[in-house]
């Protein structure tokens, strides 16, 4: 919980969820009226800076990955640690209920599960479209394919770069920019007045295919509890872009690749492009052979808003991509910026051949996939479409083990 947030080890914390902490017992008090999911800021400072204090948003654990809570006492005559349970059976904490329930996510997700997982497997095999370089970009941890060579205005080149260069990060170590505002501004109606003038501002530079499928990208932040790594799982934390392909007042799913998704026991938050808004998300399929897994959300969490401008993309399985064709690959930065370059289908069926790795570990096998004429790099990630904004194939991130170089 604390290191989704950024804290750092040996932090010392100052408040909580608005409450003055100076004990351990005023901790336990306020952790057992919080509810799963819930997120509240954090203030603490660490020994190597006293003087200054920090502040960070910090999400409650939404899933017992651990066992609850426990405080041991050491009894001085037998020498032995009493554990007794540091929260009340009846705490917030410990509940089942929390936000966005998996298994009412899971039972409404049955039909429609079906027939989008059909489509996605149709656009995978038939179209070819689970998408890389195919050459030298398969690459561990968070590899995807980006930058492609400009084909707009030079002006527009270098803005767009610019947004692509914001996606570097090291480790996927999340750096946590809480600002608390001040009294009587409306933080949410701030946040959403500035995310429209950039929108505005962006918008002029934007390709039709761009300003098309934009309100159906979402950024995935994903979090691996440490008691899941025996999983083949290679890294805690991962990010990547996903597609909404169905949304309603129920219900919606994105389609993301399996380099994002691991493994179903994550935490994932869900950050949209069309609205300024992150909930959780629930795994709920990921294909056993084929590089993509379906997450769902609640829409209700996005609020009327939210909900009215965020849409599925629209999928165009038919006709298949051939060689020659000209596509736009759209995907978002960090800040959850538009971006998208054109390009040129150079092999639409090649081979996609990934080697065993040195333990067990899930590896995309028996899939064609699609090379374009240049090299994206390795921080991009997004979906192909065509110059309506249709989407045709998932630019999607593969898991491969980098081979070490021994000197």
């Amino acid at each position: 919980m604390l290191s989704r947030a950024g804290v750092p080890r040996h932090a010392i914390m100052k408040k909580f969820a608005g409450k003055e902490i100076s004990q351990l017992e005023e901790l336990i008090l306020v952790l057992s009226k919080l509810s799963r999911g819930a997120r509240v800021p954090l203030e603490y400072i660490s020994y190597t800076d006293r003087h200054r204090s920090k502040s960070v948003l910090v999400t409650v654990d939404r899933h017992e990955w651990y066992a609850p809570p426990q405080i041991y006492t050491r009894d001085d005559n037998t020498g032995l640690w009493t554990a007794r349970p540091a929260l009340s059976p009846g705490s917030l904490l410990l509940s089942l209920d929390v936000n966005c329930d998996r298994k009412d996510l899971t039972l409404r997700t049955v039909a429609s599960t079906t027939d989008e997982a059909g489509l996605i497997e149709h656009i995978h095999q038939n179209n070819d479209q689970e998408l890389t370089d195919g050459v030298a970009s398969l690459e561990t941890n968070y590899d995807h394919v980006a930058e492609e060579p400009p084909s707009r205005e030079e002006s527009d080149v270098t803005t767009k770069r610019r947004r692509v260069e914001e996606d570097s990060f090291a480790d996927g170590i999340v750096v946590a920019d809480c600002c608390i505002p001040e009294p009587g501004e409306d933080p949410r109606t701030m946040e959403i007045t500035g995310f429209r003038d950039d929108r505005r501002a962006a918008a002029a530079n934007a390709s039709t295919a761009e300003r098309v499928i934009e309100p159906t990208l979402v950024m995935f932040e994903v979090h691996v509890p440490a008691s899941c790594m025996l999983d083949g799982v290679h890294s805690q934390h991962f990010f990547g872009t996903g597609v909404i392909i169905y949304h309603s007042q129920s219900m919606g799913l994105v389609a993301v690749d399996k380099n994002t998704v691991a493994i179903s026991a994550s935490d994932v938050m869900l950050s949209f492009a069309a609205y300024p808004m992150e909930i959780p998300g629930e795994v709920v399929f990921l294909h056993p052979v084929h590089n993509f897994a379906l997450v769902a959300y609640d829409p209700s969490g996005l609020g009327a808003a939210g909900a009215s401008v965020v849409r599925a993309a629209k999928l165009l399985p038919e006709p298949a991509l051939r060689r020659g064709d000209s596509v736009y690959l759209v995907g978002l930065s960090r800040s959850l910026q538009a971006t998208s370059r054109k390009s040129i289908v150079t092999n639409p069926y090649a081979a996609l051949n990934i080697g065993s790795a040195d333990y067990p570990r899930y590896r995309a096998t028996n899939m064609e996939v699609i090379e374009l004429d240049t090299d994206f790099g390795s921080t991009f990630s997004g979906v192909l479409t065509d110059e309506q904004g249709r989407v045709q194939a998932i630019w999607a991130s593969f898991s491969t083990q980098v081979s070490e170089i021994w000197w």
